[in-house]
């Protein structure tokens, strides 16, 4: 009964970010053979997700595993499906919040494009991450194998933290190669790729 409500969940998720690529982004050139490694990637991930998760039952402890849940407490297993399916919708509701912000300015080129940045945004979770799309999607497979403990969603999740990681690290020799580049070295140095920078203050010493 849960796995179609997380099933669905991820359906609505993956269908977003699919359909952001057209409404977001902008593409400048004919894909890249690192896009198309990408949106394979996202297509494979996506349709793992929303099969396998379509099997997760919480409350069923008989029967083939389809989870490394199934080797905990059904009260357990509840909750990190309850928790999986939270951050999916938290994910999505993230995902089209980024798209509003974007909507009234100009669209933000596709992954791996070959164009020169001509403006650096600051504003809103940029000010804390730099590729907050990118964390609204590997956070959305993390989810997956929250929800489920299925080992290849662990595995999915652990691919396209890859895929993407190598993603931001193109963007960001883009902006190393541009007029930004010193801005964006300071832009850098205070936030994090994908999660939030964690500021340690130390005290400061007497000489």
């Amino acid at each position: 009964m849960f796995g179609w409500f997380l099933s669905l969940l991820a359906a609505v998720a993956f269908g977003s970010y699919m359909i952001g690529v057209v409404v977001v982004f902008r593409k400048l050139q004919a894909d890249s053979w690192q896009l198309r490694v990408l949106k394979l990637c996202a297509l494979i991930a996506a349709i793992l997700n929303v099969v396998l998760l379509f099997r997760i039952d919480p409350f069923e402890r008989s029967g083939p595993s389809v989870g490394l849940t199934h080797l905990i407490p059904s009260s357990l297993a509840l909750l990190c499906a309850i928790v999986g399916a939270t951050l999916l919708a938290a994910c999505t509701a993230a995902f089209w919040l980024l798209a509003r912000m974007h909507a009234s300015s100009a669209p933000l080129s596709l992954a791996f494009s070959n164009d020169v940045p001509q403006r650096l945004v600051q504003e809103g979770p940029y000010r804390y991450v730099r590729h907050p799309f990118y964390s609204v999607y590997v956070l959305s497979y993390c989810a997956g194998f929250i929800a489920s403990g299925h080992v290849a969603l662990l595995l999915v999740a652990v691919v396209m933290f890859a895929v993407y990681w190598f993603a931001a690290r193109f963007e960001e020799e883009k902006f190393r190669g541009s007029e930004l580049a010193s801005r964006y070295e300071t832009y850098r140095a205070r936030t994090g790729m994908f999660l939030p920078r964690l500021m340690i203050h130390r005290p400061k010493t007497r000489s």
